[in-house]
């Protein structure tokens, strides 16, 4: 086949056509439709049906422009468009510097994705702004980042070719396993991680937006399933089902995802969701220690309160764990499906809430007639709940332990205020895909700065507000600095960036090292913050 162009307005068309002969006179057999014309020597097209698609005369076959194809092609130029000659500069100058100061550009730069500055580029506006992903292109003109990352393509029409592309499993397959080896390396080398899942609601029309009916509240929604490190809270790794499908479905297989990506759990800490006597087995067959809190309708509940509620009211028993007092006893048990593997319940009894309890009580009460028993079941019962633990701990640990869970609250707390998880702005399970990656990756990164921030009053959104009032003035060959007032050079101090007061540009490029974070000798361990007994 052969390829005919053809120019109108400031686009050039193509279409691929094949001649055949009849008698004497020759007439075009096939005619193809390929789209605008992207790039004529590597007959690169893009169309409505096909997106952007590479085509190959000879064998007539179409085969999709990858990422790495994409980001070599020139930007299109947008004569609607003004050079920006003051652009914002701080915050995304600190949060490129704050990447560079944890060393975790060496995980991005080692993802097989083709285009490193569209995706440095897309974490620096997940992490800066609550916009869609249309307003990108538009935010990209106006900050510094268009300098730190020349060659990113943000226009709207490639960021679904983006997300699709990075969402790829091999970028997952090898995304992962460098990130978990950072954080045992750089952060803690803890095995304990904590399992929780969360929904995402939408009304997407794929597979995996299905009817929720979680503890009680029905949603329509995707599950996110999270993964963080126990005693550090940090993100290690995620996976997303359909909302109808519960969690004791999700534990085992996320535990064994876990194992393939090479982290050897030895122990993990789960709602009361996940109680079931199928996954402690199968924990137990992998040699993992868990934790975990009884639901109050499960059957060793009612069995445990029986044996120890006249005894749990003593004095040896009482326990403090921040401003609360409790009743803790603690009783050997079995669990599983046979009821053969060896266990700890601790049966608490947490005072502050029996007495709400109880005066919630009253309060129902009030106009009708005294019921003894019914008063005395509540006093008994009221305040109780029950934990289940494979690994023998003090009593005044228990809670400290169980309690370490809101650190995944925390996690997903992050992902939906910090790192634009929703609104879900996808159309299909491909863009979604690279949607969650970048939002893990934000997470980890916004995780890190509130550890830094933990001994201050700011938060990442505060810190990223005062930054972002730093300007800087482009000039042809040089990028000018404001000098920073004191709130932001106050972060820079604390994180021992240097300003620089101006760059050398060529072209639309940084000339020379853009790193200016000095080494902090001072550097604390990253360690979250012990809870009083």
């Amino acid at each position: 086949m052969y390829i005919n162009y053809d120019q109108k307005g400031n686009y050039e068309y193509a279409t691929a056509s094949s001649s055949k002969r009849n008698g004497k006179s020759v007439g075009k057999d096939q005619q193809i439709y390929l789209g605008r014309v992207i790039d004529k020597e590597r007959r690169i097209f893009k169309s409505k049906e096909r997106g952007m698609f590479i085509f190959d005369p000879e064998s007539v076959s179409f085969t999709p422009a990858s990422e790495d194809v994409t980001a070599t092609l020139p930007k299109a130029e947008d004569n609607r468009r003004r050079e920006q000659l003051i652009l914002d500069f701080g915050n995304a100058f600190f949060f490129d510097q704050f990447i560079a100061s944890k060393k975790y550009d060496e995980v991005l730069d080692k993802i097989p994705f083709g285009n490193k500055d569209t995706l440095k580029a897309m974490l620096c506006f997940y992490a800066l702004e609550d916009l869609s992903n249309t307003n990108a292109s538009d935010w990209f003109e106006g900050s510094f980042s268009k300098y730190l990352y020349p060659g990113a393509g943000l226009d709207s029409r490639r960021i679904s070719e983006f997300l699709e592309s990075l969402g790829r499993e091999e970028n997952y397959r090898a995304f992962f396993p460098l990130h978990i080896t950072y954080v045992m390396n750089q952060v803690k080398d803890d095995k304990g991680i904590l399992i929780d899942s969360t929904g995402v609601p939408n009304s997407i029309h794929f597979p995996l937006t299905a009817i929720s009916n979680h503890n009680g509240k029905i949603n329509n929604e995707m599950r996110l399933i999270a993964v963080v490190q126990k005693s550090t809270g940090m993100p290690l790794y995620f996976r997303y089902v359909p909302g109808n499908i519960i969690d004791v479905n999700t534990i085992v297989r996320t535990v064994y995802e876990l194992q393939a990506l090479g982290v050897d759990v030895d122990n993990c800490l789960l709602d009361a969701g996940y109680y079931n006597d199928d996954v402690f087995d199968s924990l137990r067959f992998a040699s993992i220690d868990f934790m975990t809190r009884v639901n109050a309708v499960n059957g060793i509940y009612k069995n445990l309160l029986s044996d120890n509620l006249d005894t749990l009211c003593k004095k040896e028993n009482l326990v403090r764990y921040n401003d609360r007092y409790l009743y803790i006893k603690c009783v050997p048990c079995k669990v599983g499906s046979k009821k053969d593997i060896p266990a700890f319940a601790y049966i608490c009894k947490d005072i502050t809430r029996s007495n709400d309890e109880i005066e919630k009580f009253r309060d129902r009460e009030r106009n009708n007639d005294f019921d003894r028993d019914k008063l005395f079941d509540t006093i008994s019962t009221s305040g109780i709940f029950i934990l289940i633990s494979t690994r023998h701990l003090p009593t005044t640990e228990i809670l400290p332990t169980y309690y370490s869970r809101q650190q995944v609250e925390q996690l997903f707390d992050i992902e939906k205020n910090y790192s634009n998880l929703v609104p879900l702005r996808v159309q299909t399970e491909e863009t979604l895909r690279g949607h969650l990656l970048l939002v893990f990756i934000v997470s980890t990164l916004i995780k890190m700065l509130q550890e830094d921030l933990r001994d201050t009053e700011d938060t990442p959104m505060n810190l990223f507000l005062n930054l972002r009032n730093q300007k800087c003035k482009v000039y042809n060959t040089t990028i000018i600095t404001a000098e920073p007032v004191k709130k932001v050079n106050d972060i820079y101090k604390k994180f021992y960036i240097t300003c620089p007061p101006k760059f050398r540009l060529n072209g639309n490029r940084i000339e020379g090292d853009t790193r200016f974070v000095k080494q902090n000798k001072r550097k604390r361990p990253y360690n979250r913050r012990k809870t009083t007994k």
